[in-house]
């Protein structure tokens, strides 16, 4: 079974650090300064790999959890820091976690995917819809 595909939007990725930490208080950080703090990776549903940071720069893998609960159970913890979407700030607000943009990462290509061979009546309309809202 093929898949369709349409590109939504990118977006950007942003750092996750206990609200205790020094680094709270900047405004930004880039990406290959994160790699001197140990990382908390969600492994299932995250989408930050080791491959975010060139090789002899990359961070220590503290915990890998997979749930955005224990992710930020265990940064807020002060165990480690994550690297995320821009939107988890505003889906998962937590008060002991900042969120700080990130220079030097790229951003996340984000994509409505259907299977071709779908003939669900709806899916036309569903498509378009997004597409409208995205716009």
């Amino acid at each position: 079974q093929s898949l369709r595909e349409v590109l939504l939007f990118t977006e950007h990725r942003v750092a996750a650090v206990p609200a205790s930490s020094p680094l709270a208080d900047k405004r930004e950080i880039h990406v290959l300064d994160l790699a001197d703090h140990p990382l908390v990776i969600n492994s299932l549903s995250g989408t930050t790999t080791l491959s975010l940071w060139p090789d002899g720069r990359k961070p220590v893998v503290a915990v890998e959890v997979d749930t955005v609960d224990d992710w930020q159970t265990y940064i807020a913890a002060g165990m480690g820091l994550g690297v995320t979407l821009a939107s988890t700030a505003w889906m998962y607000p937590h008060s002991e976690i900042s969120y700080l943009p990130i220079r030097g990462a790229p951003s996340v290509p984000v994509y409505l995917v259907w299977a071709s061979n779908n003939r669900h009546p709806a899916l036309r309309s569903f498509i378009e819809l997004v597409l409208d809202v995205v716009a």
